[in-house]
């Protein structure tokens, strides 16, 4: 059996090793395909192929979706050979031809490109989603748009073939998301964790423990992709608010992001692998701010500790949508019916309400 995993995260990555440590078993063949656009991939790409877990690892950069006449020629050709628009995405070029026939499953976490592409191409026979952190949990995971069908479809491509067969998540008990397929638990992180994690943490080069136990109070950044104006300067402007209240903060950039935009600020420099840290590190005395990010919830989803968080998307409402808004109130919600003490999660309306709620903890 031919599997495939396509990884643009860390997370996913962490997910995917999970998987294929406790599932392989004899017969089975695992490609990995790894998308280039957070920090450190290459070593990590090249630590994976050393490690043989994987029979190939290919790596690629994401889809630049620029405008233009030229672009809109390559997505239609990319629509019309999706061997074209692979071998485009591909950092070596020439891997394209190493690229299996067929895959009997292909292991992905959303719609992109670079799946929907790989899965015409191999001409996969079961397409499988797995945990992308909160968007995996709510909503449509599997949005896409007519306009996007009618496109594929005019060249043939029917893209309810790529509807997913399973979704595997780490922890079912927050699945909301309404789409209809079947829901599978990825293996428990903790499970034989001793031999297990100490290949993940060689794979993420993860050092520095207890770094995250000197500071109390920590702000996981999300980038702002549609450059929504202002977005930038508001956030300072709350960050600054919280370090004259507050001296023990620490902020941790967005995978994709600079640590240069928080100069003058107590930066993770290290950018360990997150997951790794809620695991040794994030304990329940611990405050998580941020504008609604997967990273808050994971130290619940994935070990059940649960440290405060601390929701600050309505400051922020103009970079979300009057969907994601209400999809986000509704999961906010839900999660105060699994946390023991409900009152440890916080959604703020101001910045002065924010500095109020850190004052008493």
């Amino acid at each position: 059996m031919k599997i495939a995993w396509i990884c643009d995260t860390m997370y996913q990555i962490l997910n995917c090793i999970n998987y294929v440590l406790n599932k392989r078993r004899d017969g089975c063949i695992y490609d990995l395909y790894i998308g280039h656009q957070f920090i450190n991939d290459k070593k990590i790409e090249n630590k994976l192929k050393r490690m043989g877990i994987f029979n190939k690892v290919i790596a690629y950069t994401p889809f630049s979706n620029k405008r233009g006449y030229k672009e809109a020629v390559k997505r239609t050709l990319g629509i019309l050979s999706p061997k074209y628009r692979i071998k485009n995405m591909l950092l070596n070029k020439a891997d394209v031809e190493f690229i299996s026939d067929t895959y009997d499953i292909i292991f992905m976490s959303i719609f992109t490109h670079f799946s929907v592409s790989l899965a015409f191409m191999t001409n996969a026979q079961k397409i499988y989603y797995y945990d992308d952190g909160i968007g995996s949990y709510i909503g449509d995971i599997f949005s896409i748009s007519k306009k996007i069908y009618r496109r594929y479809a005019l060249f043939g491509y029917d893209l309810n073939r790529i509807f997913p067969d399973r979704i595997y998540l780490n922890n079912i008990e927050f699945c909301k998301n309404n789409i209809n397929c079947q829901v599978f638990e990825l293996p428990n992180l903790m499970d034989n964790s001793h031999l297990k994690m100490k290949f993940i943490e060689d794979v993420f080069e993860y050092k520095n423990k207890g770094y995250y136990k000197e500071h109390r109070v920590i702000y996981l950044s999300q980038p702002n992709d549609n450059c929504v104006s202002d977005v930038d300067k508001l956030e300072i402007k709350m960050l600054n608010a919280i370090k004259n209240s507050l001296n023990n903060i620490l902020i941790r950039p967005h995978p994709r992001q600079n640590a240069d935009a928080f100069e003058g600020y107590s930066v993770d420099i290290h950018r360990n692998c997150w997951e790794l840290i809620c695991i040794d590190q994030i304990s329940n005395e611990h405050i998580l701010i941020g504008s609604f990010s997967t990273s808050q919830i994971m130290p619940k989803l994935i070990v059940d500790k649960e440290p405060y968080l601390i929701f600050t998307y309505r400051l922020f409402s103009r970079m979300f949508t009057e969907k994601q808004l209400n999809e986000f109130e509704d999961f906010i919600q839900f999660i105060r019916t699994k946390y023991r003490n409900r009152n440890k999660i916080f959604v703020v309306n101001t910045i002065n309400e924010l500095v109020e709620y850190l004052n008493t903890l």
